[in-house]
């Protein structure tokens, strides 16, 4: 079976069953029907690679890609260049899919740029593979498939933080002097798990979409063997080219999806995550919109408030 018929295949589970073993496989799947938040799903095997990590790579690109695309080694630049050429030679079915790490941060904020590197593990800091021929196929039509526990076939150890816990509640204790100092108002304290992993990873994709199902869920496979296998229930942008608007909306809060929302919107501490998002949204948005742009923010029917932009 070639991977552009897998679009006659009834659900996303079939088609990672099916996705021949020999071809590289990227996905957006969107695995919950909803008439406005729900996305087409798209399915592709890609073939260029753009990659930066400490310094920029055009990888598997033809003669005329190498001729005309001339690399800085400065990630920002170099990524707006690749854009723009293949922006002259892109059809409606052809495109980019692949991953912006949060590190690339560190070029683009100046009080962090002395921490520049690469993603811990030696994972790029960017990776976008080149799709020419994209299948879409609406959500309503290829559901993720009823929920499984199965994982048959893969073996997970356990999981692994990048620092001992002491460590961690160290950071907790400063970040709460720096609040009580007014020096900050809010942080973003995480960690790192690791595990060690063996099988298939596109079983472990199919088992974790169908147990999570979530709104915007990716399986990318790159050139070097990795997979990248994103679960994630928020949309973080969304342009709209003719209107000129973005919409972003996060998610704070500490509840599955299921229960009454009413114990979410009566949570004040769930209350506060939601304002800090929101803020941080409204800022960050503001920061890179044109001059005369108009921000605002609303709730939606499920309370849900969307920061946005027109322009």
């Amino acid at each position: 079976m070639t991977p552009f018929a897998l679009s006659t295949l009834r659900d996303v589970r079939t088609w990672l069953r099916h996705w021949p073993t020999d071809q590289r496989l990227v996905a957006l799947l969107s695995c919950r029907p909803h008439e406005r938040w729900a996305q087409r799903s798209r399915v592709a095997k890609p073939t260029v690679t753009f990659r930066f990590d400490g310094r920029s790579q055009l990888l598997d690109a033809p003669d005329d890609w190498m001729d005309a695309i001339e690399l800085s080694h400065d990630p920002l630049t170099d990524l707006d260049v690749v854009l723009a050429w293949t922006a002259q030679h892109d059809t409606p079915s052809s495109g980019w899919i692949g991953w912006i790490s949060y590190e690339l941060g560190r070029w683009i904020e100046p009080t962090v740029a002395q921490d520049r590197g690469a993603r811990p593990g030696d994972w790029p800091l960017i990776e976008l593979q080149w799709c020419p021929d994209v299948t879409e196929i609406p959500t309503a039509t290829t559901p993720i498939g009823e929920p499984t526990s199965d994982a048959s076939g893969t073996d997970i150890g356990p999981l692994k933080p990048d620092r001992p816990r002491e460590t961690y509640e160290a950071h907790v204790a400063q970040v709460k002097n720096y609040i009580g100092a007014g020096d900050i108002f809010q942080a973003n304290l995480t960690q790192q798990f690791t595990s060690a992993f063996a099988g298939s990873s596109r079983l472990f994709a199919e088992t974790a979409l169908s147990v999570a199902q979530p709104w915007y869920g990716a399986v990318i496979e790159d050139r070097d063997g990795r997979t990248v296998i994103s679960l994630s229930p928020e949309l973080f942008l969304a342009l709209d080219p003719t209107t000129r608007e973005i919409v972003s909306r996060p998610i704070k809060g500490t509840r599955p999806d299921h229960v009454d929302a009413d114990e979410l919107h009566d949570s004040e501490k769930d209350a506060a995550e939601l304002h800090m998002i929101t803020d941080l949204m409204r800022n960050d948005l503001a920061a890179y919109a044109r001059s005369g742009a108009c921000v605002w923010m609303c709730r939606d029917q499920s309370n849900v408030i969307r920061p946005c932009i027109t322009a």
